[in-house]
């Protein structure tokens, strides 16, 4: 019997060795067409193994400790970075990313206002529990449509002034952006206000193109909160005990609804509102 012939996956374009210990940069050599690579916690593959790579567009080093500035610095078609809590990519790796449209700097300590500078381009950028980054490292950004300050008491009000090309927004557990904040963010269609309890209805009045709300976990959007927001196609109740039937009977044009762990709604407030209803969830 003949013996078997290896070959690579000449093919793969997406590989993810988030804390896989087995593949090491000899394996990743013959995969000069990767575009996207996830290695989050991952310990083996180092800078010489992305080296070859030339191709990435979508790296992922979130709780990476091994990859540096310089495995950064042949990846210059990059257009898409994870470095949540990730602590040795420093500013100098990022200043010749200059293609990046999405950065993530969740819990990250060691990016700061001088590494975002240059990247100008960016479009979604996620600062959760980010005390690094203030309203000045926004300033440039001004082609943000999507930005995550969950858990963020850095960034205020005068942060988001700027921005006023949002279209999406997470405000989770965050205690500094308030209604005043919101109100120049008329294009926002996505909100995020799980746990939080600054906004009020009076924050929302002016989001009438809003097609996206999280209120899990939320005790301070009422009904009257949710009346002009018509355009709403997905809204999440999870663990919300404020939100009752009448408040779901203006959003005829729901399509997705999550009631996990939720007892106010009953099936009166799915029966006559939510005719184009096709998806919901629901707690056990």
């Amino acid at each position: 019997m003949a013996a078997a012939v290896w070959a690579p996956l000449f093919d793969l374009t997406i590989l993810d060795l988030g804390s896989n210990d087995t593949i090491t940069n000899a394996g990743l050599a013959p995969l000069v067409h990767l575009t996207s690579l996830d290695l989050g916690s991952n310990g083996i593959i180092t800078n010489a193994g992305l080296a070859p790579l030339v191709h990435l567009t979508s790296l992922a080093l979130e709780f990476n400790d091994t990859i540096t500035n310089a495995g950064l610095a042949p990846l210059v078609h990059l257009t898409s970075l994870d470095l949540g809590y990730n602590p040795t990519i420093t500013n100098a790796g990022l200043a010749h990313l200059v293609h990046l449209t999405s950065l993530n700097l969740g819990c990250n300590r060691t990016i700061t206002n001088a590494g975002l500078a240059p990247l100008v381009d960016l479009t979604s950028l996620n600062l959760g529990h980010n005390y690094t980054i203030t309203n000045a490292g926004l300033a440039p950004l001004v082609h943000l449509t999507s930005l995550a300050l969950w858990s963020n008491d850095t960034i205020t009000n005068a942060g988001l002034a700027l921005l006023v090309h949002l279209t999406s927004l997470d405000l989770g557990s965050n205690v500094t952006i308030t209604n005043a904040g919101l109100a120049p963010l008329v294009h926002l269609t996505r909100l995020d206000l799980v746990s939080n309890y600054t906004i009020t209805n009076a924050g929302l009045a002016p989001l009438v193109h809003l097609t996206s709300l999280d209120l899990g976990f939320n005790y301070t959007i009422t009904n009257a909160g949710l009346a002009p927001l018509d355009d709403l196609t997905r809204l999440d109740l999870e663990n919300n005990d404020t939100i009752t039937n009448a408040g779901l009977t203006p959003l005829v044009h729901l399509t997705s609804l999550n009631l996990r762990y939720n007892v106010t709604i009953t099936n009166e407030g799915l029966w006559r509102p939510l005719v184009h209803l096709n998806f919901f969830e629901q707690g056990w």
